[in-house]
């Protein structure tokens, strides 16, 4: 899209906003593309990605069918990791950590709040697997190895790029969950768009299995989601105690291992925490300072 037709469309979408017919996110994604595109009308490769719904860096895409010897899709986290590597209370104390990646923007909904901002754009040297018919073969074969060296449990981060791309693959976890009692989930979804199948899907699955805790990403209206600080909502939430400030981004604990906010604070009786939970608290929305 040349220059002149982007100015065109912008002017468009601005008209049509005051009619309430678009929302910002949709202009401040034309703002975007805006100041992405170069003097000479060109697109940047940051804004080539976003349009074209893939990631910036695709020679950091993989497949499984490719893996080195001893590489494996189920990741376990890097030193220094947000993530940690091991649980260190509640329902889950003891588990080891373990990640999945895959192709952020291919496998993400478009109606995404952070399809352009995706912290993707900045994590040039993260591996993303390849969505094909080697991938859930791979998850399924190392599933089965870290049941039998784990059976007291693990704890599986979904996804740290990339989300739930079909009904399939959300049915594929449903198996995985029935198959490997150890097995624990956690992680955030894209996918809020009710009338979305794969939303439908979800949702079947975080009622039906309590070992699954996907929060959605975005929905203010929902006490299990994961919400962004930079909205004026989800300020005056935090503001007035209806949703809880990440304490891992705050510095007030060394790791979501150490916190386990996200997945413990999810039902009618939560963990102590002197920052978001006591007894007897409901379920909060979590709320992250940056992305």
């Amino acid at each position: 899209m040349m220059v002149d037709q982007i100015n065109n469309h912008y002017h468009y979408l601005l008209l049509v906003k005051r009619c309430h017919l678009v929302d910002d996110y949709y202009v401040s994604n034309l703002v975007l593309m805006k100041a992405n595109m170069g003097s000479n009308g060109m697109m940047t490769k940051t804004e080539s990605a976003i349009n074209e719904g893939r990631t910036l860096f695709p020679t950091k895409t993989k497949s499984a069918a490719v893996l080195g010897k001893t590489e494996n899709v189920l990741k376990i986290p890097g030193k220094g990791n947000k993530l940690g590597r091991r649980i260190t209370k509640g329902k889950w104390k003891g588990f080891k950590i373990f990640l999945l990646t895959l192709e952020e923007r291919v496998t993400c909904p478009s109606s995404c709040f952070h399809w352009s901002t995706c912290y993707g754009n900045n994590m040039p040297f993260a591996t993303r697997y390849v969505v094909d018919v080697w991938l859930l073969h791979r998850i399924w074969k190392e599933l089965t190895i870290l049941q039998r060296k784990n059976p007291r449990g693990f704890a599986i981060r979904l996804h740290i790029l990339g989300d739930f791309f079909s009904v399939e693959y959300v049915e594929f976890w449903r198996k995985a969950l029935n198959a490997f009692p150890a097995l624990r989930i956690w992680g955030y979804t894209g996918r809020i768009d009710k009338d979305d199948p794969v939303h439908v899907a979800l949702s079947s699955l975080r009622r039906d299995e309590s070992r699954f805790r996907i929060r959605w990403s975005g929905d203010v209206s929902s006490p299990k989601s994961a919400l962004s600080y930079d909205n004026v909502e989800v300020r005056r939430m935090v503001e007035e105690k209806e949703a809880f400030l990440c304490p891992e981004q705050q510095g007030k604990t060394e790791s979501c291992a150490t916190c386990c906010g996200c997945w413990e604070n999810w039902d009618t009786l939560g963990m102590k925490h002197r920052d978001f939970s006591h007894r007897g608290c409901q379920t909060k929305p979590v709320v992250f300072t940056t992305h």
